[in-house]
């Protein structure tokens, strides 16, 4: 139990110092990180009622699925890209 704890600390003091360091050399997306904040302070908020009352099982379907749809319209709308164009012109 106590190396999991210390294995947690040091995971978040690396993670901090590597923020901190990009943070400083201005490499963060500042605006797409404000953009996350307010989903993630939800998510903690509701995330575990929601896993209570739903069950963890049928969150996690939910999630999946989600994410399936997701990838599916990033890659119908990102086909649209005239990018694709040039690479697929390269095949030929």
């Amino acid at each position: 139990m106590r190396q999991r704890l210390i294995s947690a600390q040091v995971v978040g003091l690396v993670s901090a110092i590597a923020a901190t360091y990009y943070f400083i050399v201005g490499l963060v997306p500042v605006c797409l990180w404000l953009v996350s904040l307010p989903g993630t302070w939800l998510g903690s908020l509701f995330g575990a009622r929601l896993a209570d009352s739903f069950g963890s099982r049928n969150v996690l379907i939910f999630f999946v699925a989600f994410l399936c749809l997701e990838v599916v319209y990033n890659v119908c709308v990102l086909t649209e890209l005239p990018i694709f164009d040039s690479i697929s012109s390269l095949n030929r």
